[in-house]
């Protein structure tokens, strides 16, 4: 399971229109921000996280096919994680303790 940090919403938008350069489209960044952060069910691999977001990879452009908009996904996934906007639980994790994080393989 995953949850966004509050206010997540514009830093996702921030990390979108860092890592897709290959969208041209400025305003679909603060639609996939919104939709990223509404993502209800993220497991630990970023699935969730991914199948939301590459239908839009591939039909704006950003990616040339589905493999390279997974990679893509991931790589958003794996940023969003590293800069503590995604912050990942495990059903390891008792109460009162700081959530495990980890990077997925691309």
């Amino acid at each position: 399971m995953a949850t966004f940090t509050d206010n997540a919403e514009e830093k996702v938008e921030a990390v979108l229109r860092e890592l897709l350069s290959g969208i041209e489209d400025d305003d679909i960044f603060e639609y996939l921000g919104g939709l990223c952060c509404g993502c209800d069910e993220i497991d630990e691999d970023g699935e969730g996280f991914v199948d939301t977001l590459l239908p839009f990879l591939e039909s704006y452009g950003a990616a040339e096919d589905e493999d390279s908009g997974k990679v893509l996904a991931l790589a958003v996934f794996n940023r969003l994680i590293s800069d503590g906007i995604l912050i990942l639980k495990t059903n390891k994790q008792s109460s009162g303790t700081s959530p495990t994080v980890k990077r997925v393989a691309m």
